[in-house]
């Protein structure tokens, strides 16, 4: 079977680009010829396919007047699938986060083609013009049914007018060509995402869930309690970080390790000196091996976000390592976890709940060691790759044609 996977990059940004990666690695080993289809990044991890992605994309640091239009609309990522759909042939077309740099000027030549279309949802893109069913902070379902018009009346987008209005615009225009109508069918990473696209518009014979995977064998797990909590991943409002930060602000005596990059850094360094918060360290970006040494150091993960929460890769890459979690009681996330097994849920942003279960998880090190590995067990039962390859054919033999 040969199959495209469509992204934004071709290198790890975020947990999509994670999955669109490792499925490639995946389908080829089991003996097809899967390829990536990304925009062009000197980043990109080197590949044979590099001269068919587009290089004029839109611009996310200073976007001009032609950036915008490329994000809603790129003559140049049309031409460029366009081209490989000849020269590759492909039998399936599987897009994860293809929207902002490929757009949806991709799905008709596509579909022209008599190719099955398909798409992983990791995000509420779908049916949210701002991704993530959030607005001013707080969850917001209010552009259910496609009723995009909303993001602007609520400034959705980083509580801006104008990133809104473009928002609505791209959303409107990606629902006209095809986001809903000329997918074939659409996989989500959690029973939670499924449900709740489908509540807001999706047809529901359309979403399969499919839960996201990791290589248990590759982490070396490391069964010993360490000496301070981690969080790794976006440092943003939506991921808890606040919540979080007020939590070690009251246990003074506990150590926090903060790994990531994201749009609260600079606030939360800035906020951390003018407390003199020592027991909480600001580490930045790390790579693979040095933030799985942080894990394996740990006592737990923490991972208190106050979204929706489609999945949750650092739970069980947190698991991968041996290490329990704890989480919010909230999104996907609580079906990578079981609470009082693996894992202690709190209430998403009560600072309270999460400082008593940081100090009990503390406290009680001989229950995080059995946490972890219990985590380790029900990854390697649940989140294997076998398993994940098995549900993803079964989406693909639906609609080979």
């Amino acid at each position: 079977m040969k199959v495209v996977m469509a992204g934004q990059n071709f290198y790890i940004v975020g947990g999509s680009d994670r999955v669109l990666i490792d499925e490639i690695d995946l389908l080829n080993r089991q003996g097809h010829q899967a390829i990536p289809f990304c925009a062009a990044s000197e980043k990109n991890i080197p590949n044979l396919w590099d001269s068919y992605f587009p290089a004029k994309i839109a611009s996310f640091e200073k976007p001009s007047l032609v950036d915008v239009g490329r994000y809603i609309y790129n003559l140049s990522t049309k031409a460029a699938v366009k081209k490989l759909l000849n020269d590759f042939k492909p039998d399936i077309f599987h897009c994860h986060i293809y929207y902002g740099k490929l757009t949806s000027s991709i799905l008709g030549e596509v579909r022209k083609s008599e190719i099955p279309l398909i798409q992983t949802l990791h995000e509420y893109k779908i049916v949210c013009p701002a991704s993530l069913l959030v607005s001013q902070g707080k969850i917001c379902e209010k552009c259910r049914g496609f009723n995009f018009y909303n993001v602007v009346l609520n400034k959705c987008n980083r509580a801006s007018s104008s990133r809104s209005i473009i928002s609505c615009i791209e959303s409107y225009t990606s629902y006209a060509l095809g986001s809903v109508a000329l997918f074939d069918h659409f996989i989500a990473v959690s029973d939670f995402l499924r449900k709740k696209v489908i509540e807001m518009g999706v047809p529901e014979e359309k979403v399969t869930t499919v839960h996201n995977f990791t290589e248990a064998e590759q982490f070396k797990p490391y069964f010993k309690t360490g000496d301070y909590f981690i969080f790794f991943g976006r440092i943003e409002h939506i991921k808890g970080i606040w919540t979080l930060i007020k939590s070690f602000e009251e246990l003074r005596s506990e150590k926090l390790v903060i790994v990531g990059t994201g749009l609260e850094y600079e606030s939360v360094s800035k906020y951390l000196l003018e407390k003199k918060l020592d027991n909480i360290s600001l580490m930045g970006f790390k790579r693979k091996e040095e933030l799985g040494s942080l894990i394996q150091g740990a006592i737990a993960t923490i991972a208190p976000s106050i979204w929706y929460e489609t999945f949750g890769l650092t739970l069980i890459e947190s698991f991968a390592y041996g290490k329990p979690v704890i989480a919010s009681n909230i999104g996907g996330m609580t079906e990578v976890v079981e609470d009082g097994v693996d894992s202690i849920l709190v209430k998403p942003g009560d600072v309270d709940d999460l400082v008593s279960a940081i100090y009990r998880m503390s406290q009680n090190k001989r229950m995080a060691v059995d946490m972890g590995r219990v985590g380790r067990s029900n990854l390697e039962k649940k989140f294997n790759k076998e398993m994940h390859y098995k549900k993803l054919m079964a989406v693909y033999n639906r609609f080979l044609r």
